[in-house]
This record gives C-alpha cells, structure tokens and sequence, in this order.
C-alpha cells in the first residue's frame, strides 16, 4: 500500500477501524492465542505504526509548507503538483527553499 493509501485510510476512515491491538489484548487476556491469525495481526499493526511515522512527518512537512499540502484520492498534492511520497514533497519544500 502506498504511503498516501496507509494515510487517507487511518486519518479519514471510511468506517470504523477494528484495532489489530484489541484482538492481541483480548487473545492475550483470554490466553487464546491459538485463534489469533499472528501474521494478519503483525501486519496490521505495523500498518498502524507506519501510519503513525506518515502522521507525526506529514505535521512536520505540513507546517514547513505553510498548510499547502493535500491528501487526495491520488496521492499527495502540493502546490498543484502530484507526489506519491512524503519523501517527494520534503525534496521539493528543499528544492523551493533555494528558490
């Protein structure tokens, strides 16, 4: 999943979200793990961490721009141009800072 997907999909959720750590704390508290699917659950909970890493440098990135970014259906948007990364905006806030 790319990095805008991971974004829109945890900061604009199309409905609620069943946390991957509810089903860890109940498996974990009811000492069923057996029934716990480990691989789906570590997969969705490093989602839930990737998104938070995206969060904490979009707020970093968004302040830096002055509010300018957008999350759209298709990425990232800043200053009429379409990135699909965060890397690839912070390179071109870079880029217009030597303007």
């Amino acid at each position: 999943m790319k990095e805008y997907q991971i974004y829109k999909k945890y900061e604009f959720p199309e409905k609620p979200i069943e946390s991957p750590f509810d089903l860890v704390s109940q498996a974990l508290y009811t000492k069923s793990v057996d029934m716990l699917n480990l691989e789906a659950c570590k997969a969705e909970i490093a989602e839930v961490f990737q998104f938070i890493d995206l969060r904490a440098r979009f707020n970093i990135l968004q302040a830096e721009s002055e509010n300018k970014i957008l999350v759209t259906y298709t990425g990232f948007q800043f200053e009429g141009f379409k990135f699909e990364t965060l890397d690839e905006i912070e390179k071109a806030l870079k880029n217009k800072a030597f303007l």
